[in-house]
């Protein structure tokens, strides 16, 4: 659900929306920007995770996502920027951070992200 509200999301936009079908490690599609009308060959790597279990945690404003080494070293080490979307089938929402060394917390055993409370989907005032 969450790879389909976003393919119509960034599609409605203009941008060019790839999903990844084959076997993926942490990456679920790519987004390229279009700009007056026009590829850039900008591309987004997208990691979507989909479900109400990722709305559990909330601190501060934000939903804190928790995952592991492996996936941590690679979206950091990834060659195009990876950006995070955690997708609430209820409300329909979509929730972002962008994946970086200054967006990533060890907790000692594994690692967080604080994905902010702010959905993509709706229209800044």
């Amino acid at each position: 659900m969450g790879v389909s509200a976003l393919d119509y999301f960034f599609s409605e936009k203009g941008w060019l929306f790839r999903e990844q079908t084959t076997h993926d490690y942490g990456i679920d599609a790519h987004v390229e920007i279009v700009e007056n009308l026009r590829p850039t060959g900008k591309l987004i790597a997208l990691q979507i995770k989909s479900g109400q279990s990722f709305f559990n945690e909330e601190v501060g404003g934000a939903y804190v996502f928790r995952t592991d080494d492996k996936h941590i070293a690679y979206w950091v080490g990834h060659s195009m920027p990876v950006v995070l979307v955690l997708y609430n089938p209820e409300t329909k929402q979509a929730y972002w951070q962008h994946v970086s060394r200054e967006t990533i917390e060890t907790t000692g055993k594994a690692w967080k992200i604080l994905v902010p409370s702010i959905s993509i989907f709706e229209e800044p005032d």
